[in-house]
């Protein structure tokens, strides 16, 4: 059976990212935007996402980027931006839908599958009404 096609040419059941939440720590140097929302854009046969990067300072979580993120296996049928990796320098995850990498989380995989209560979850404003 042949995948069905959405009028936007997604298919169906997949979430087709729009639009991520926009942030860059270097906005100065770099010369772009320091927060808001990107539009997401890819060639048509490329899947888009969205990211997170960030660091954790002495306890003190610290954004480093947030954007659009494209066509990566890793972050397909991904709904949620988790961060598996153990101890790693700067914290990157991906995920599929618009706005996902509002809130992102650090789940290390040495964890049992179940165990939620080490888990730890971020969320984008609460970082930026403190900037």
């Amino acid at each position: 059976m042949s995948p069905s096609w959405s009028p936007a040419g997604a298919i169906l059941g997949r979430s087709e990212t729009q639009k991520c939440v926009f942030y860059n720590s270097s906005w100065e140097k770099e010369r772009t935007n320091h927060s808001g929302t990107e539009d997401c854009y890819g060639e048509k046969d490329k899947r888009r996402h969205c990211f997170a990067t960030w660091k954790n300072v002495s306890g003190t979580i610290e954004i480093v980027k947030q954007g659009c993120w494209l066509d990566d296996m890793n972050c397909y049928d991904s709904s949620e931006c988790v961060e598996r990796k153990v101890s790693p320098e700067v914290f990157f995850c991906c995920c599929e839908g618009n706005m996902c990498n509002e809130r992102f989380m650090y789940v290390p995989d040495t964890q049992p599958t179940n165990d939620t209560t080490h888990s730890t979850a971020y969320s984008t404003y609460s970082f930026l009404m403190s900037v």
